[in-house]
C-alpha cells in the first residue's frame, strides 16, 4: 500500500473522507488539521507495529559496515536503522555449510566484536526500524511491512483523528487496532545449525 491508500482508508474510518459521496475539502472545517495529522500518526502505527507485533527482517553483510581494529577482533558498526538483532550470532555462508560466528561482545546498542577473521561474506541478521514517510509524503509514497500491517496502521490513525471529538468511535477503531496487530505475529521459523561446545570438549554425549 502508498500513503495515499491508506490516507483515504484512515479518513473515510474517522468518516472525514466525503460528503454525500463528494470527496470533503480541505478548506472544510478541521480536515486541514487531519490532513496534517496523518502522516505522523500512520509513522507511529508503523513504529509500534515494527517494534512489537511484526519486526520488520533486514541483514547486512560484514564488508559494508564501518569497522575497526580491536585488539585480536574486529569492532563493527550495525546498520543504523537496527532495532534488534535476531539469530544467535553472525550468519557465515562463505563455507561449504552455513555455521553462525558468534559475537565476542557488544558495546553500546550498535558496536560489536567478532574475531579478527571473520569472513567479510558473513551477513549480520536483524530487524530494523521502519521507513518513515516523512512530514509531507507523496500519495506515491510507500508504507514500510506487510500489507497486513499496512491495512492495521489506517485504523490506528484513524483512532486518533477521532480521539478528542467521539470517544466511542475511537474506542471501536483502536480495539479494531488491536485485534489486527494481534493476528500479526509472524509464523515461528527452525533452524538447523551446528552447536558449540560451551565446555570445550570436557564432556562428551547428552546431559
Amino acid at each position: 500500500m502508498n500513503y495515499g491508500q491508506v490516507k483515504r482508508r484512515a479518513l473515510a474510518l474517522a468518516q472525514q473522507y466525503s460528503i454525500a459521496g463528494v470527496p470533503v475539502k480541505e478548506s472544510y472545517n478541521n480536515q486541514a488539521d487531519a490532513l496534517l495529522k496523518l502522516p505522523d500518526l500512520v509513522n507511529d502505527a508503523q513504529l509500534l507495529i515494527a517494534t512489537t507485533a511484526r519486526p520488520i527482517p533486514a541483514a547486512a553483510a560484514l564488508e559494508t559496515l564501518d569497522r575497526e581494529e580491536q585488539g585480536s577482533g574486529t569492532l563493527y558498526w550495525a546498520p543504523y536503522d537496527l532495532w534488534q538483532v535476531r539469530g544467535s550470532g553472525v550468519l557465515d555462508l562463505t563455507g561449504p555449510q552455513p555455521r553462525r560466528l558468534p559475537v565476542l561482545a557488544w558495546l553500546g546498542e550498535r558496536q560489536f566484536l567478532l574475531e579478527a577473521d571473520a569472513p567479510d561474506g558473513a551477513v549480520l541478521e536483524y530487524y530494523r526500524y521502519p521507513h518513515s514517510l516523512g512530514d509531507a509524503p507523496g500519495d506515491d509514497a510507500p508504507l514500510d511491512n506487510v500489507p497486513e500491517a499496512q491495512a492495521a496502521a489506517a485504523f490506528y490513525a484513524a483512532a486518533h483523528l477521532v480521539r478528542d471529538d467521539d470517544a466511542n468511535a475511537y474506542s471501536v477503531l483502536y480495539n479494531e487496532f488491536e485485534a489486527r496487530l494481534a493476528r500479526l505475529t509472524a509464523p515461528v521459523a527452525a533452524e538447523q545449525a551446528e552447536v558449540t561446545d560451551a565446555y570445550g570438549g570436557l564432556y562428551d554425549g547428552v546431559v
